[in-house]
């Protein structure tokens, strides 16, 4: 979709924060503040999130997977207890797990929390024969996580694809340089409600509050995220004040594996996507 977004296909509330980019440059890239990730399995939860974050992370509707700095990819695996299967050099886990789930929160403490079952992950392996592959007579799956190969690189670059799109609804508006952020209706029971987005941005829709201050960066290429206001799924709530830093910047070199692409010629392919130019 162009020009508008569709309430009916997102749940709670849409956080819109900036397009981060090297400050008096346009960005080259579609990427915005990861502050927080974790994971539940099992029974328990485990927290990821380290000195190293606040992340530049990449909304990457051209990557299948989500790649993840290798230190977080690694202990992933501990928690899973990921095998590694030497034929296809594919780490397997249960396919059944239905209460685990990623939480990718973004902009601040605040921020919105995108979850992503553990479907979205756990992916099926098809054998030659079309069955899938069993181990002690279940079904295990490849896990759609990699790792970014160098746990000593502090440029790392978060790459979330697919998989992690597929649990999003997601506003990229070009001309304004931000990106509302919401969890996807999945359930596809609401109707189709869609809302032109004015030359304001989506947070002209309603009155938003713009916020202010912000985390202070840790990670060695710093940057500043911001959450200056959000839109209730109807389009006509109110909304709520968040802190962040109003001012999208990025400094430093550039990340390893963040992928040049033109931000007009991206291809919307996960659960809701939607430009505005």
């Amino acid at each position: 979709m162009f020009g508008g977004l569709d309430t009916s296909k997102f749940s709670g509330s849409l956080y819109t924060l900036p397009i981060l980019h090297d400050k008096g440059q346009a960005p080259t890239t579609l990427s915005v503040s990861l502050v927080k990730l974790s994971l539940d399995y099992d029974g328990s939860t485990q927290d990821y999130t380290d000195k190293s974050f606040p992340y530049p992370a990449l909304l990457d509707s051209g990557s299948t997977s989500t790649i993840l700095p290798d230190a977080i990819y690694q202990e992933i695996l501990k928690t899973t207890k990921a095998v590694l299967d030497e034929g296809s050099g594919a780490y397997l886990v249960p396919c059944s797990s239905p209460d685990s789930f990623f939480s990718y929160q973004f902009g601040d403490s605040s921020g919105p929390i995108i979850k992503v079952p553990w479907t979205n992950i756990a992916l099926p392996v098809i054998l030659k024969d079309g069955t899938t592959l069993q181990k002690d007579g279940k079904d295990v799956c490849s896990l759609d996580i990699e790792g970014d190969g160098d746990s000593t690189d502090p440029t790392q670059t978060p790459i979330l694809g697919d998989s992690f799109l597929r649990s999003a609804y997601i506003v990229f508006d070009l001309g304004n340089l931000e990106i509302s952020i919401a969890e996807a209706n999945t359930e596809g029971t609401a109707s189709s409600n869609v809302v032109a987005i004015p030359s304001g941005g989506v947070g002209a829709i309603v009155s938003a509050t713009t916020a202010s201050g912000g985390p202070t960066p840790t990670a060695s290429v710093g940057f500043n995220g911001t959450i200056p206001h959000s839109v209730a799924p109807t389009g006509t709530g109110t909304t709520t004040p968040y802190t962040g830093a109003p001012t999208p910047v990025q400094t430093g070199a550039g990340h390893k594996n963040m992928i040049g692409a033109s931000l007009v010629s991206l291809v919307a392919v996960a659960a809701g996507m939607v430009f505005y130019l």
